[in-house]
């Protein structure tokens, strides 16, 4: 996991599980990073692209302002074969935000909330969430939830 602000790194040291690595500077090479910075500058994904291997996947789950524009050469992301896949996680248009009303609607509560919520796994017990997710009983869960404990 890669820390921005290195001045975070000590609480998250105490708060995740130990057989995650954080680090300040440069990534060793991965086969996916996940972009989930936002802001002004195209710093995040120039950091995700040093990072990922060559024929390695970059999702992209933020929202960088309207006009933070890639000073990287594409030519360079298609000659190392990797794969750049979009997600944007929320919207704000026509006086609508659906992060907003997302919570507001989860707030709110009833049977359908407790089902959302209801299966959490702190971020050590990955494994074993997916897992449950591929569980073929009844019982396995709609939606499962991974908690930093921070």
């Amino acid at each position: 996991m890669m820390v921005r602000e290195p001045s975070r790194a000590y609480h998250l040291r105490h708060a995740l599980d130990p057989r995650i690595t954080l680090h300040t500077a440069g990534l060793p090479q991965c086969d996916a990073v996940v972009d989930a910075a936002s802001g002004h500058s195209d710093s995040p994904i120039r950091q995700a692209l040093n990072a990922v291997r060559d024929g390695g996947t970059i999702l992209v789950q933020n929202a960088y302002a309207p006009r933070v524009v890639l000073s990287v050469p594409l030519r360079d992301v298609f000659r190392h074969s990797i794969t750049l896949r979009g997600s944007f996680s929320y919207c704000r248009a026509d006086g609508r935000d659906d992060f907003r009303d997302a919570i507001d609607v989860i707030a709110k509560g009833g049977d359908w909330a407790a089902l959302l919520t209801r299966d959490r796994y702190p971020l050590g017990e990955l494994p074993q969430g997916l897992a449950a997710l591929r569980d073929g009983s009844r019982h396995r869960p709609f939606k499962v939830l991974f908690t930093s404990g921070i």
